[in-house]
């Protein structure tokens, strides 16, 4: 399970896989429909760009549109943990013996 929260109210939160979110400081969520289960987040400030890792088929994604799509970033990746900067440009992730760093919006990575 993992949680993230915006500037903004939107609570984003994973559990077993599935992906849900709160556009009300969490008065309500929506499970969000995705082809890929989502278990570790990460979000941008407004929570605009979200960060996903699925531990199963080690794949991290992301999501330029409020986790409306996915896609694909990085595969082979058992991330423990990620991290994102306010404005979503900078991004890190974390596997149990290695580190990979964005400094473009998730476009490309570099291991550290």
């Amino acid at each position: 399970m993992d949680v993230a929260m915006s500037d903004n109210g939107t609570i984003q939160f994973s559990i077993y896989g599935l992906f849900y979110k709160s556009t009300d400081s969490g008065a309500s969520f929506d499970l969000v429909s995705l082809p890929q289960e989502i278990d570790l987040i990460c979000t941008n400030s407004d929570a605009s760009i979200i960060f996903g890792t699925d531990i199963l088929s080690e794949e991290v994604y992301i999501s330029k549109n409020g986790g409306d799509t996915f896609v694909t970033v990085l595969t082979g990746i058992l991330a423990v943990g990620c991290a994102m900067s306010g404005d979503g440009m900078r991004m890190i992730l974390v596997t149990g013996s290695a580190a990979y760093m964005s400094t473009d919006f998730g476009s490309n990575w570099s291991q550290l």
